[in-house]
């Protein structure tokens, strides 16, 4: 009971410090609007020095050990908790602060499918609605943000399970010793 009851502490202590890292990351953006590309590299080695910080601290609570499976849950559910911050944070940020961001997005957009040859006209009606009135949204765009954020942090979580794995000696191997 003791080791769940750790095992959820973890996940919402760290799962929380890497949500509000990420808001305050994606403020950064905002308020010195530095350069978009790096910010994906940005996030995601915030998502994984948390994560992996997070899977150290289990694993020296454990003594030493991490096995894969609670590796890459507590490493998912990590992520899954501080996805759910973000994507909360992105919901309110465009509803009330940012909608001029969604009219930009809708413009590239539309002046990309616009540019494509290969949809007849309907369907380039289609897709910019689709866009405009469903994905590009505050919701919309929260959803997004809370699903690949989940995905990415699943895939950092294994990374840094492979990196803190140790599984515990067999009786057989210490007596070989």
């Amino acid at each position: 009971m003791e080791k769940t009851n750790y095992c959820w502490r973890i996940i919402f202590l760290y799962g929380i410090t890497l949500g509000i890292a990420l808001v305050i990351h994606a403020l950064l953006i905002f308020w010195t609007s530095y350069v978009a590309q790096y910010s994906f590299i940005v996030t995601h080695l915030l998502m994984f020095i948390v994560t992996f910080a997070g899977l150290y601290e289990y694993r020296k609570q454990q003594n030493g050990l991490l096995s894969r499976l609670e590796g890459w849950k507590i490493g998912f559910f990590i992520n899954v908790v501080a996805s759910f911050i973000v994507a909360i944070y992105t919901y309110f940020y465009i509803r009330y602060f940012d909608m001029d961001e969604i009219r930009r997005l809708v413009s590239v957009i539309q002046s990309q499918i616009s540019a494509t040859s290969i949809f007849s006209e309907k369907e380039k009606q289609l897709q910019i609605v689709l866009y405009r009135d469903y994905l590009f949204t505050p919701l919309g765009l929260g959803i997004v943000n809370f699903f690949s954020n989940v995905v990415f942090g699943f895939l950092l979580s294994i990374m840094a399970t492979v990196f803190l794995y140790k599984k515990e000696k067999n009786d057989s191997e210490t007596e070989q010793l």
